[in-house]
Order: structure tokens, then C-alpha cells, then sequence
């Protein structure tokens, strides 16, 4: 199985606690983020995690591949869309967005 992850910038409402949102400078959001790992399909793999929108994409997929493959002991390649800075991801050498597992 092959997972895809990206993530999605959401305004927040005015009921929403500063401590959990943020700005998304690229995006011009100020709000929270989901970040998600879909399969080849686009269908939504079984975790989802919600950060302020301030959080870097790299600094939240490690965090949600870990908590894939808790769910997925069959994931055998995930690819990044191209935010991830060669060997951020666990795994990944020199110039890679992606991992494989055994």
C-alpha cells in the first residue's frame, strides 16, 4: 500500500483558542491545518492530524507517518509532496521526498 500526504489550511472560528491556531504565511491563513495521508485512490487513510496552521508541513508528517504505520503494518511507500527537505523524513537519504518500508 501507498500513502500520499498533504495538508489543508482552515480558518479558524472566533471561538478557537490562540494557543491552537496560527498563520500560514504562504497560504495567508490564520487557523488551524490538517494534515492527511490518503491512499493512490485519494481515499482517506485512517489517521488525521490538526496542528495550528503556523506548523511547518515537514515538522507534522513525521509524527503522522508514525502514527500510520501503528495503523498500517502493510504501508510500503509514502511520498511527501515536495516539502520535506532531503533526509528530514526518517529513512529518507539525500534528495528523496519518499520511504519505503519492508
Amino acid at each position: 500500500m501507498a500513502a500520499i500526504v498533504d495538508s489543508q489550511s482552515l480558518r479558524a472560528a472566533a471561538s478557537v483558542p490562540c494557543t491552537t491556531s496560527g498563520w500560514d504565511a504562504g497560504k495567508k491563513v490564520g487557523g488551524r491545518k490538517r494534515h492527511l495521508a490518503v491512499d493512490a485512490l485519494g481515499l482517506l487513510l485512517l489517521v488525521v492530524l490538526v496542528t495550528a496552521a503556523s506548523v511547518q508541513d515537514r515538522d507534522a508528517d513525521v509524527p503522522l507517518l508514525s502514527r500510520l504505520l501503528e495503523c498500517l503494518v502493510q504501508l510500503a511507500l509514502a511520498r511527501c509532496l515536495g516539502h520535506l527537505a532531503p533526509g528530514h523524513m526518517p529513512g529518507c537519504g539525500s534528495g528523496r521526498s519518499s520511504r519505503r518500508w519492508s
